[in-house]
């Protein structure tokens, strides 16, 4: 079984929400969740509950010339058109070690779009995050995750699990490997932590049309 998640992750507040609306393409494709989403889950009843102001959702964000687009079966954001200032200073995934060599390069996202990322975030005053993962057959094949605001880091799954061994890397160039699941930490920093890495809106009937920031 082939599953991907790949979405801008955002602590709205009015400047951010008044930036999305104005982008034709990026309204199209943003969802708002403002209210806690109650479900079970082996047999108890949980919530999940967003930050302050709400959790913005904007997705599918990938390539639109590569499965991921066509595993959505939906119009997507192509990374390419989101394109920020050539001198913004981001992570790249070189960074993230010697392991991401030319080839694994270009199934990242263009350095152009995390610069789009870090521009919003700086002219919004909100916290962003990039997420993505494919797995293949119930197994994490690649995932990374970067975070834009108060803090700028970059991670990529490196040894899949409950708890994933991934390496992190922040601007300043620290490199250190841990345990960690990338969307938990993604959550927590966006003001919305969960208990397990279960998160009901990566369930595949869930309502997104429900809250869509722009509707008709």
């Amino acid at each position: 079984m082939t599953w991907y998640a790949a979405e801008i992750l955002a602590t709205c507040n009015p400047l951010l929400l008044e930036a999305v609306k104005g982008d034709p393409a990026l309204a199209a494709h943003s969802y708002l969740i403002r209210e806690p989403i109650k479900f079970e889950l082996n047999g108890s009843e949980y919530s999940f509950i967003p930050p302050k102001g709400g959790l913005l959702v904007i997705r599918p964000v990938c390539d639109p010339d590569e499965h991921c687009a066509d595993w959505h079966e939906e119009p997507v954001v192509s990374w390419h058109s989101l394109v920020g200032p050539s001198d913004i200073r981001t992570i790249s995934p070189k960074a993230l070690g010697s392991h991401v060599d030319d080839e694994m390069l270009h199934v990242f996202p263009p350095a152009a779009f995390f610069s789009y990322l870090k521009t919003l975030s700086a002219t919004t005053n909100a916290r962003l995050a990039f997420f993505y993962c494919f797995m293949w057959g119930g197994d994490t094949e690649f995932e990374h995750l970067w975070l834009f605001g108060e803090r700028e880091e970059a991670s990529q799954v490196l040894e899949p699990g409950v708890k994933s061994k991934v390496v992190q890397v922040t601007v300043g160039g620290n490199v250190q490997q841990r345990e960690a699941d990338l969307l938990s930490e993604a959550l927590a920093y966006l003001g919305a932590p969960i208990s397990s890495p279960y998160w009901i809106p990566h369930t595949r009937g869930f309502p997104w049309e429900q809250y869509k920031v722009v509707q008709g």
